[in-house]
């Protein structure tokens, strides 16, 4: 899920995106991995409780991790308990695939800053798309 940011990012634009992925897709498991993930995860059943209308989530389903390169700078504890390396059921993925794409997004922020909400989405979503679409192409 992609979001906008109104000021920074907090845990209530996490929460909203990551509610409606969950509440539309059917899953038997779910790995997600956050930059913060030792801290977001903390309260997560709360805020879940608080928002019932939002989605109903099995929270024993869910597997929280550290990216490679963010668990990289956590304390050693942090990254030894919650590092994507050492997390089962999550293959070999580092965790960083938003990353990725945030490098290909950054090239067009100061054409998107000067539209308006609607246009700035399509052409997220275009770009998204086509990433999606090329990252396709390259499997198998």
């Amino acid at each position: 899920g992609l979001g906008d940011l109104e000021r920074g990012e907090r845990y209530k634009n996490t929460d909203f995106v990551l509610f409606w992925v969950l509440s539309r897709m059917s899953y038997k498991q779910a790995a997600i991995t956050y930059d913060i993930a030792c801290q977001y995860k903390k309260n997560f059943a709360r805020r879940v409780a608080n928002h019932p209308a939002l989605v109903e989530v099995d929270i024993e389903l869910i597997s929280w991790a550290l990216p490679i390169w963010h668990g990289n700078v956590h304390a050693l504890k942090c990254e030894t308990v919650n590092s994507v390396k050492y997390r089962w059921g999550v293959g070999k993925t580092d965790g960083e695939g938003i990353e990725r794409v945030w490098a290909i997004l950054n090239r067009m922020a100061y054409m998107l800053k000067e539209e308006q909400p609607g246009a700035r989405h399509d052409d997220l979503e275009d770009k998204i798309n086509h990433h999606n679409f090329r990252k396709n192409l390259t499997l198998g």
